[in-house]
């Protein structure tokens, strides 16, 4: 609902950036740039102004000395705490805000296969679920109330969002090496789609599991889709 389109990033030394297309015109400009902590890598960051055109936007940003901080981002394009809390072990890997009125934050461990959901207002463990799985990588699907795990080893696996309950495999081919990919939902959720170490990028039905084509890169692996 922001006027302006906005761009925000991280950075590997701890920094958060915002950019606005002040002029509309495809003319971005940074209106703010802080290093956050002590100026660890950002792995991941999260928005969410779901909650109508009057509610206030939120920024979620991991970090990777397991740290989860909240902001509300204003009308400035500036960043203003709302709570910041270190995780016991998990590395934040991925971060979705929930569809409630507190604006809880789920944080999808990087190693330990934990989803861990955090309170809105002050960033306290409400839940905490366990995959028993490595996540190389999270796409969420909220309509469907699942989320897809890259597992690094035996392709993607499809989690119950609210109980981490596993629902079904999608077997990619066996990696030579073990990298993180990310898998991305496509053709409104009707497809899964995720890379591989051989160059190879699956696209999967998302009801049947079935793979319904294969897109050739080359030799290298391919990380992101």
């Amino acid at each position: 609902d922001d006027p302006y389109d906005t761009l925000m990033y991280g950075t590997g030394l701890g920094y958060i950036a915002i950019w606005r297309d002040v002029t509309r015109i495809a003319h971005f400009k940074e209106v703010s740039s802080k290093r956050l902590g002590q100026g660890k890598e950002l792995i991941c960051v999260a928005s969410d102004a779901s909650m109508g055109q009057d509610a206030i936007s939120r920024v979620a940003i991991g970090m990777r000395d397991r740290i989860v901080q909240v902001y509300r981002l204003d009308s400035a394009g500036l960043l203003h705490p709302i709570f910041s809390v270190q995780l016991d072990k998990s590395v934040p890997v991925a971060l979705s805000f929930c569809d409630n009125a507190a604006r809880d934050v789920m944080v999808f461990g990087l190693f330990d296969g934990k989803v861990v959901t955090l309170r809105g207002d002050n960033g306290q463990v409400s839940t905490t679920v366990n995959i028993e799985s490595s996540i190389g990588y999270i796409s969420v699907n909220r309509p469907k109330n699942e989320f897809a795990v890259d597992t690094i080893f035996n392709g993607i696996d499809v989690h119950t969002m609210d109980t981490g309950v596993f629902k079904k495999n999608y077997a990619t081919v066996h990696p030579t090496f073990k990298v993180s990919k990310q898998v991305a939902y496509a053709e409104d959720a009707k497809a899964i789609v995720t890379g591989s170490d051989t160059g190879l990028v699956f696209v999967f039905d998302r009801r049947t599991a079935d793979i319904v084509q294969r897109l050739e890169h080359g030799g290298k692996a391919v990380h992101a889709v």
